[in-house]
């Protein structure tokens, strides 16, 4: 398995390889991720970013001077709530413009990881990719619920990288 750097960097080239332009990231802890992917996009003018509330004090003003760091314009969308209704929000958004890709940083639950995959699943647009953050499988019940997504879901899916998936 490799490192949290090697996942989000297989993330990263394989969204700018489709030149993706609405991103989301499911289970927000901070903004190390999305600091990250706005260091690193490119090829598009605008990109639409979509995350959960962060707890994060600091993340607003973090994701905002790495937005002023690059010529590509940022637009960021948070949503909170219980795990359903941002769920419920996800859904109901992604269901006529669906996303190109989406991210799954934490999880408070196996359940919540596989539910989190499925919403991902039905929000993606094809050859949309989904990836799972490293830290997340380093805890058994978690990999047991990647193992539940491939069962249901795994012939719509080619791994590009570990835990970084590309929807037939």
């Amino acid at each position: 398995m490799g490192s949290r750097g090697d996942q989000v960097a297989a993330f990263i080239d394989a969204i700018n390889q489709r030149s993706a332009k609405r991103i989301l990231e499911m289970g927000t802890k901070d903004s190390s991720f999305l600091v990250e992917l706005i260091g690193q996009v490119d090829g598009v003018p605008v990109v639409e970013l979509f995350c959960t509330e962060c707890p994060n004090q600091a993340f607003d003003s973090e994701v905002l001077a790495a937005g002023e760091r690059t010529s590509t314009e940022f637009q960021l969308a948070k949503y909170s709530g219980s795990d359903s209704e941002i769920n419920d929000t996800i859904l109901e958004l992604f269901s006529s413009v669906q996303l190109d890709a989406a991210f799954i940083s934490s999880s408070s639950s196996s359940e919540a990881l596989l539910t989190s995959m499925l919403v991902c699943h039905e929000s993606l647009k094809p050859n949309g990719v989904l990836g799972l953050c490293s830290n997340l499988l380093l805890d058994s019940e978690m990999v047991r619920a990647v193992s539940s997504f491939r069962d249901l879901l795994g012939d719509a899916y080619h791994e590009i990288s570990d835990h970084v998936f590309a929807k037939a």
